[in-house]
């Protein structure tokens, strides 16, 4: 009787061992597609991060480059307006000589 009961002992043992392994490996599988959602989620951030960010950089030269030439053509027109009161100091010297 014992020898009948050792064999269906050892059966029961060896299945346990393998639905806990079972077990192990699908909760294993599971931890590594969720690690997997994670990284590729991660990955999507960096290059969003990284889009956003040669964005930010194309702005800063467009705004550059707009203040650029709007200093230039300020400096153009200051330079404008002083030709033009060296042309009405020359003239009003040239009317106060003329009076004389």
């Amino acid at each position: 009787e014992k020898v009948s009961i050792i064999p269906a002992v050892e059966e029961k043992k060896k299945k346990t061992r393998h639905q806990r392994r079972s077990n192990v490996i699908g909760k294993l599988r599971e931890e590594l597609h969720s690690q997997q959602e994670s990284y590729q989620e991660a990955e999507l951030i960096a290059k969003n991060a990284e889009k956003m960010a040669k964005e930010v950089v194309q702005h800063s030269h467009l705004q550059l480059a707009l203040m650029k030439e709007a200093l230039e053509d300020a400096v153009q027109a200051e330079n404008v307006a002083i030709e033009g009161w060296k042309i009405s100091d020359q003239t009003v010297a040239q009317l106060l000589s003329l009076l004389r």
